[in-house]
This record gives structure tokens, sequence and C-alpha cells, in this order.
């Protein structure tokens, strides 16, 4: 059985890189965060544009997105977000896949994530990053592989499986990959997290429901 524990504080938004706005844009304490990566299709198709409708009305949250990186580290890079930022300009698959003029460009806050190579990440990082790694690796193949084999196999795992970079908010959220919604609290209490595509009413539904617990 696994003794994994996901993180239920977020780290410092001064700890951020703010593109666009800063942490004191944000001034509800219920706070909604979209994580997404400018090497992300479906990013660009269904989340910004989500995101930016949901700024256009005033709500009892606010809203910011995060630019993070947890693969194809060469594309979704601090030069690439604001790339998307302030020339409206895709790169990698997006790119291939959507052209390089980008359709929707983020009108949120706006930040990069705080990515730091695992070669000099410290062991708190290091650990994190591990074990939500291997908690990821339980979510997907739940069904697929009996659960003591599983971990078996993951008890062998180290240092090595993790990617060549550490995004810590990305790791901290224990997210699956972009993008991915996440609802909190402005102290940094995590209340709940959602990946993939979203409509607009399940996207308030369930913030709805996570905020009246």
């Amino acid at each position: 059985m696994s003794n994994f524990k996901a993180a239920t504080i977020l780290p410092k938004m001064s700890k951020l890189t703010w593109l666009q706005g800063s942490a004191s844009d944000l001034t509800h304490d219920l706070q909604l965060m979209l994580l997404i990566q400018p090497n992300c299709p479906g990013c660009h198709m269904h989340a910004i544009p989500l995101a930016n409708e949901l700024m256009k009305s005033k709500r009892d949250f606010d809203i910011y997105c995060v630019s993070t990186a947890f693969e194809d580290f060469e594309y979704n890079t601090e030069e690439a977000a604001r790339l998307l930022l302030f020339s409206g300009k895709h790169v990698g698959v997006a790119k291939a896949q959507l052209g390089e003029i980008a359709k929707h460009v983020p009108t949120m806050p706006f930040a990069y994530d705080v990515v730091v190579p695992t070669e000099i990440a410290t062991k708190e990082l290091k650990d994190m990053a591990l074990e939500a790694s291997k908690n990821s690796a339980r979510k997907q193949m739940e069904g697929e592989r009996s659960p003591g084999l599983l971990e078996q196999h993951l008890s062998k795992a180290g240092y090595e499986v993790i990617p060549l970079y550490i995004a810590e908010y990305f790791w901290t959220v224990n997210a699956m990959g972009t993008p991915t919604w996440v609802l909190h609290k402005s102290n940094g209490e995590i209340l709940d997290r959602r990946f993939g595509q979203v409509t607009e009413i399940e996207l308030l539904g369930w913030i709805e429901n996570i905020g009246n617990r």
C-alpha cells in the first residue's frame, strides 16, 4: 500500500515569475489556478479560451494562469510563455497543429512556474517529485496491474525516474498533466485539482461544490 500524501499547501506565489499582472491582483479568498504548457494544444484550444471567458464576468473567485514544464523542456520555457503572451505565437506541437498565430492569448494574471534542473534541486524538491511521479503511475496503471506488483516495482524507483527539470507548482499539486485546474484558498490551501478538458458548466459546478464544503 502507498503512504503517499499530496501536498496541501501551495508554494509562496512570490516564488513565481509573474509575466502579466501579479499576485496582488488576486483579492478573493477562493482562487482558481490554471496550469498550462506552451507546447500543449489542448491548453490553447480549450482551457485558455475558457479561462478568458471566466475573466470577462465578475465571480466570487480569482483566476490566474501558471505556465509550467513537466515534459518537452525545449518548448515549455519561460521564453515560450512570453512569446504566447506578448507576440501571440505558438511553439512546438501547438504550432504544428494549430498554426503559429494563437487565437487565444491569456488575459488573466500569468506567471511562469519555478522550474529548476533536477541535478541542482534540493532533496526535498526531488523527494516530492519522486513521490508525485509514483502516485501518477499508480493512477495510470490502476486496474492494469495488481497493487502488490505495482508497489514492488515502484519501490525500486529512484531519482532516475524524475524528469531533467522539476516544476515546483506542477509537482506540488500532484498534477497528471496539462491543462490542470487547481482550486485553492488565498492562504495557499489546496482544495482540489482537476485535469483535462472541461466545459464552463462543469468547471463552475465543480468550483461551487468544492467551495461550499
